[in-house]
């Protein structure tokens, strides 16, 4: 069982690192056309940075209490940091999507220029990968609370952790390249 349990955590570093090879091309992308706006909005014109810091910061939160779910001894212990978890998730994923909306009622969508282009391709595609996450957290959630804490829970457990340490990792990134450089 020891010896599967390794091999589906390397097999999964494999994904990830697949992940940040995808990640890295829309980057790459980002920064070559983040000064294409085609007469359109700038970074500058839409971005409000202390809206994203608190997105980050409770992005960041998320981060810090879907740790101790791995030391979870009991089912109710188990759910109740998931919960936290994903309450802070969804209200992260909330706000993101809420610039999105934001951005598109004033009349900068993907289509307006190669800047918007890029930026709604990158935060879009992390908010894809968000949403999976969520998804995930719902549903080991449901079988921890049906089935208890069982070596397979553990072992999806560590899986979604190193899942959800990687999307703050990337959020980070999009925090400085996207966020941060597009105000300066």
């Amino acid at each position: 069982m020891q010896e599967l349990f390794a091999r589906n955590v390397l097999g999964f570093w494999l994904f990830i690192m697949s992940e940040c090879i995808l990640f890295g091309c829309f980057f790459a992308t980002y920064v070559i056309l983040h000064n294409n706006t085609a007469g359109g909005p700038s970074g500058k014109e839409l971005f409000d940075p202390t809206l994203v810091l608190a997105e980050t910061i409770i992005l960041l939160f998320s981060n810090l209490f879907i740790e101790p779910t791995q030391a979870a001894t009991g089912r109710g212990r188990a759910i109740f940091f998931f919960s936290l978890t994903l309450s802070l998730g969804i209200v992260f994923f909330t706000l993101v999507l809420g610039d999105f909306f934001h951005f598109y009622s004033l009349g900068a969508t993907w289509e307006r220029s190669g800047f918007l282009s890029a930026y709604f391709s990158l935060v879009g595609i992390f908010l894809f990968h968000f949403s999976v996450g969520i998804l995930w957290l719902l549903i080991l959630m449901g079988q921890i609370a049906v089935r208890g804490i069982t070596p397979h829970s553990m072992r999806r457990t560590t899986l979604l952790r190193l899942f959800w340490h990687f999307l703050n990792v990337v959020w980070l990134f999009i925090f400085a390249i996207v966020y941060l450089l597009g105000v300066i």
